[in-house]
């Protein structure tokens, strides 16, 4: 029976349990979101993260699963300077794209008029394990070499060859 008046009134059993339901749903979404936000921007702590962050402590390298050894600090990103240095027009600004997709950030792109084998990484002192890394990202950057003088731009230096497939 109803009440008249002011004050709190009964719920009906069926309202009560639609309420429920919709907040059991709630959470499962909630939970569902932070999952896939997970999955997409970070994962929790693996055996390998766990590794990584004790080779860190120590400087130790980690091998990848393509057998590459890289450094197990993660470095941040540095500007590059990439510069084409085969017959391919408009490789370096493809490899550029490349990078720039990986999250490098890239402030330039040219040409490189002497001859290098291979695509090689150059980099000034104190930037030899960003420098891996980035070869460690991308296998088409075969050699990671202190950067000769003469070499323009500063900081690291990508020279593609043609063998680079951004």
């Amino acid at each position: 029976m109803r009440r008249a008046g002011p004050g709190p009134q009964p719920v009906p059993r069926a309202v009560a349990g639609r309420e429920a339901v919709e907040s059991v749903v709630a959470v499962a979404a909630v939970a569902a979101l932070v999952g896939l936000l997970l999955l997409l921007f970070g994962q929790p702590a693996t055996t390998t993260s766990r590794r990584a962050a004790a080779n860190s402590a120590t400087g130790a390298a980690m091998e990848t699963p393509s057998g590459r050894s890289v450094p197990a600090a993660v470095a941040t990103p540095v500007p590059l300077l990439v510069l084409n240095n085969s017959r391919i027009n408009g490789l370096a600004g493809r490899a550029a794209g490349t990078f720039r997709a990986g999250g490098w950030p890239v402030r330039g792109t040219g040409n490189y008029p002497g001859r290098i084998p291979v695509t090689t990484v150059y980099y000034p002192a104190g930037q030899e394990a960003v420098a891996r890394q980035l070869a460690a990202r991308y296998p088409a950057v075969r050699r990671v070499l202190p950067r000769p003088a003469g070499l323009p731009g500063s900081g690291l230096t990508v020279v593609v060859t043609r063998e680079f497939r951004p």
